[in-house]
């Protein structure tokens, strides 16, 4: 619990000393005067609630120095708080007995919980306070997105609430506009109100902000498409681009504790444009800055994904797909970022920003704020190669290793369909069908471990370092027609001489969709 706050009512305490004035010898010193001190003891430190859902049981033990356990002479008020005790605010009045035992229908968010203890005999009162989070089965968890067995985009959600079971909630999403082809979906990150953050919906028909309403008094389990709002009415450039707009990747990208990391400096990649704003002053983009002059309207093809630092984002690295080469915004502030800038190479260099015969093959923006790529020759088809690097400005990119794996020892790294990088060890996961393999891609000649076959198609596979705030956490996804899909959460060992996953307990799920991402969740918005 704690600790205790007591608080008195001056009025109160003033009307009653003046009314012992007439009981004692003038003599006497007022300041003796014997005070029924209370305590409380069986008050938490917090308490999680699902608001409809969970039975709020407190029942606390009073204790008066004067009056002992005897609690027959006490006022209660239990109430919550959206502010302060000082501030100017309202409270809601849960109960006045002694223990609540209350199923709470409030809002969710953080609150703070108080008991009033109001002695009858003196008119004093202690003020007793704990934490309160009201959340709903959505409020934390992960989207679960994917395709029904008739094609159509389908949701489900993970549901983990703080100190709950996990529980699968199914068909949150109505799909009014019968979508087909689940490819991605794109949480922004809690932000400070529901106007600071978006889900993206990408699929095979295009871009869809998706809109929910699972807070306040009207508050529901339904996802569709925002009608009001699409990626068509946000973009702004001065030349022709490719329409209708099919946004495939943002960032920044979601932190740990699912927040959003940054509140100034958001891009967009489409099909055919980079794209960068500040969402303050409200999601309206200009020209697409994936070329090399500012007066320019020839874009190069940027390769999906962009680069960043997930810790704080300055700027970002793009990667030039028509001639081969990573760039960087001319800006650390995505709403001046006007053009690209072409990078110099040195002879010393542990891999190159300008290529030569090679391709890049996958990419990411780990935990460590350090971004990991797969590159593969162009002409020997045997050679692929891994690059860490790290934007940690636009000026100065910061290459920091390279290295050359020989897939002749990695059956099946060309055609995977999932990679994935431990960052605690040189480790890159790959899915191959229904197998997971492991290799360690610092070791010349190194052998891919095969880790696991799950016995159906993996559909999903990444590190989930987010959820637990734990590096080692894979999240694993795969389906087949008669168990349907099932999601699987593993840890990896975390050792330099052996790769090795095992299960993590009570962590699988089924749903009914063949799943294509997973996207974590935590907000009230």
């Amino acid at each position: 619990m704690k600790t205790l706050k007591l608080y008195t009512t001056l009025i109160v305490l003033g009307i009653v000393l003046l009314g012992l004035v007439s009981c004692v010898d003038d003599e006497g010193s007022y300041e003796n005067l014997p005070v029924n001190e209370v305590t409380v003891s069986g008050l938490e430190d917090e308490y999680n609630v699902i608001a409809g859902v969970t039975e709020l049981v407190i029942e606390p033990e009073i204790e008066g120095s004067l009056k002992g356990t005897d609690d027959s002479n006490y006022e209660y008020t239990w109430y919550v708080c959206y502010a302060e005790i000082g501030a100017e605010h309202e409270h809601t009045v849960l109960s006045n007995e002694k223990d609540l035992d209350i199923v709470l229908t409030l809002p969710p968010r953080s609150y703070a919980l108080y008991l009033s203890i109001r002695d009858k005999e003196s008119g004093l009162e202690w003020l007793f306070d704990t934490d309160l989070y009201v959340q709903t089965m959505l409020t934390r968890g992960f989207y679960v997105f994917g395709d029904k067995e008739d094609g159509t985009v389908g949701m489900d959600f993970l549901s983990m609430p703080s100190g709950s079971d996990s529980i699968i909630i199914k068909d949150i999403f109505i799909n009014s506009h019968g979508l087909h082809g689940a490819e991605e979906l794109m949480f922004s990150g809690a932000s400070y109100s529901a106007d600071g953050q978006t889900l993206w919906a990408v699929t095979s028909d295009g871009t869809y902000k998706i809109t929910n309403n699972i807070s306040g008094e009207n508050a529901s389990s339904v996802f569709d498409v925002d009608e009001t709002y699409s990626p068509d009415n946000m973009f702004f450039p001065q030349f022709d681009v490719k329409r209708p707009i099919k946004i495939i990747d943002m960032a920044p990208k979601q932190s740990q504790n699912g927040r959003a990391p940054s509140s100034t400096n958001r891009v967009y990649v489409t099909e055919d444009g980079v794209y960068g704003c500040s969402p303050m002053s409200g999601e309206a983009y200009g020209n697409p800055f994936n070329r090399y002059s500012n007066t320019s309207s020839e874009l190069f093809l940027p390769y999906k994904t962009a680069f960043f630092r997930r810790s704080y984002m300055s700027g970002v690295m793009v990667y030039d797909l028509d001639n081969e080469r990573f760039t960087t915004s001319s800006s650390s502030m995505m709403m001046s970022v006007t053009n690209c800038r072409v990078l110099k190479d040195s002879p010393d260099d542990p891999f190159p920003w300008n290529q030569t015969n090679r391709t890049i093959v996958y990419g990411d923006n780990c935990v460590d704020d350090n971004c990991y790529v797969v590159m593969k020759d162009t002409e020997n088809t045997n050679l692929y190669y891994v690059y860490k690097f790290s934007v940690t400005s636009v000026s100065s990119p910061s290459k920091d290793v390279g290295y050359t794996i020989d897939i002749s020892r990695a059956p099946g790294f060309d055609v995977a369909s999932y990679y994935a990088f431990f960052t605690d060890q040189p480790y890159i996961l790959y899915t191959v069908g229904s197998q997971l393999y492991g290799l360690n891609y610092s070791l010349p000649n190194s052998q891919a471990v095969m880790l696991h076959d799950f016995g159906s198609e993996i559909t999903y596979m990444t590190f989930d370092w987010i959820s637990r705030s734990m590096e080692t956490d894979i999240a694993i996804c795969t389906y087949d027609e008669t168990n349907k899909g099932t999601i699987y959460k593993y840890e990896i060992n975390n050792d330099p001489n052996v790769i090795e996953i095992r299960p993590i307990e009570n962590c699988e799920w089924k749903t009914d969709l063949k799943v294509k991402k997973l996207e974590f969740r935590n907000s009230s918005f």
